[in-house]
């Protein structure tokens, strides 16, 4: 008798077993479902190849740096580039910068930051020239 009041809450025991590897089975399944149909998604598209983009980031950053070293002659000498070009040239940077980062380029951004800091100093300069 204490075996069928047992089965009437729900113990039914022997049958226990058996359907939780029923369960697994459906588990296993429903992973290997999953990974046959994973669809790549517009919102992973940085994430694509990132191994790849690697190079990418270091000629960037390379020749930024190149034209920091040639940008460093018009910030020492007297004579300056117009405000509004050198304005326009460190915001456009900054904005260049910013969008490296989205894109994991993290030694293009560094280089485009000091780039852009060197034109933010050619404007100064170059405001400062024209208020004396």
């Amino acid at each position: 008798m204490l075996p069928y009041l047992l089965v009437g809450f729900g113990f039914n025991l022997s049958d226990a077993l058996a359907s939780d590897a029923e369960y697994f089975a459906y588990f296993f399944e429903s992973v290997s479902v999953a990974i046959r149909e994973a669809v790549a998604h517009f919102k992973n598209l940085p994430f694509l190849g990132r191994k790849i983009i690697m190079w990418q980031d270091w000629v960037i950053s390379i020749g930024q740096f190149l034209f920091l070293v040639a940008l460093i002659p018009s910030i020492r000498s007297a004579e300056k580039p117009a405000l509004g070009t050198s304005l326009m040239t460190g915001i456009v940077l900054t904005v260049f910068a910013f969008t490296q980062f989205t894109l994991g380029l993290y030694f293009s951004v560094v280089s485009a930051i000091t780039i852009s800091i060197g034109w933010y100093i050619l404007a100064w300069q170059s405001y400062k020239l024209r208020k004396n």
